[in-house]
């Protein structure tokens, strides 16, 4: 559990590598104005509501291990860079009967067609 672990810390610029292990990341890095590096693990994450809101210096976000059910990266919070949109899609989706990936317009926008038929082809659901 990593629940609010380093909200409002103005001093973290890089996060902890947090083990894949973790499931509850709810507002972990809330408000950490100068966090410009931070790792997500994927695979077994449930709780990740505004896990970087307010976060506005946030440069690289390392994404750790494969993603098997849905996820709403609309509710992480602050801003993702595109070219770890495209690695989440590219890499970190894996195969599955039926899953919703929820990107919103703006992060959707970054992806390519075939970055999309991609993703609809191991069973995700892009919106």
């Amino acid at each position: 559990n990593m629940r609010q672990t380093f909200t409002d810390c103005s001093a973290l610029t890089t996060a902890i590598n947090i083990p894949e292990s973790v499931i509850d990341m709810y507002m972990c890095f809330s408000s950490c104005p100068s966090l410009k590096n931070v790792a997500i693990p994927l695979t077994n994450l449930s709780t990740y509501d505004s896990a970087l809101y307010n976060d506005t210096a946030i440069e690289d976000i390392t994404l750790v291990g494969l993603r098997s059910s849905s996820f709403n990266l609309s509710t992480l919070g602050g801003t993702i860079p595109e070219t770890d949109i495209k690695e989440l899609v590219n890499n970190h989706l894996a195969t599955v009967e039926s899953a919703t990936l929820t990107l919103g317009s703006i992060y959707l926008a970054y992806l390519t067609e075939e970055e999309i038929a991609g993703a609809v082809a191991k069973g995700w659901i892009l919106e």
